[in-house]
């Protein structure tokens, strides 16, 4: 029962949706709504048929006009949606600077070669024996005398975050 309510309404709302678009050649599609619009080829949705792709120029003038316009709404609400995107990208990165604008970076280097650039935070852990990390390729916990002189100084003299 839900189901059939459900397709009710759903091909109510096409079917208010929906125009009529005439061909050159007096075919009349019925209930269409317009997908979308190349300037060549128009993909038309028509209710209980399914997609049918008919070339622009087979259209009648006015419904030339009709997709052209939708065609122009299409593309200006996409530009829209694109600049929205953008502008939260943007709003997104200010809130991440402004959370690392007092954040100090240090960067600890193995016996080994290995680096950890960008240490945002790390702890103390087992006794002061080991030391939890968190940069940005993740988690690390390393051991202090696995780190070169300089690195285990650098520990010592910065309070952990």
């Amino acid at each position: 029962m839900k189901r059939c309510v459900f397709c009710l309404l759903v091909g109510i709302s096409i079917s208010a949706l929906a125009d009529d678009l005439k061909l050159r050649n007096g075919t009349i599609y019925r209930n269409t709504k317009i997908l979308r619009s190349d300037g060549t080829v128009v993909e038309l949705f028509i209710a209980g048929f399914g997609v049918k792709k008919v070339n622009f120029s087979q259209l009648l003038p006015e419904d030339q006009a009709k997709v052209t316009a939708q065609a122009k709404a299409d593309a200006e609400a996409a530009a829209a949606e694109a600049r929205q995107r953008e502008i939260n990208r943007k709003e997104s990165e200010a809130k991440i600077a402004a959370r690392m604008a007092g954040v100090k970076v240090i960067a600890l280097k193995s016996k080994k070669g290995k680096t950890y650039e960008g240490i945002t935070s790390w702890e103390w852990e087992k006794n002061n024996a080991g030391v939890k990390i968190n940069y940005p390729g993740g988690i690390a916990h390393l051991m202090v005398d696995d780190l070169d002189d300089a690195s285990q100084k650098l520990l010592r003299e910065t309070p952990p975050k």
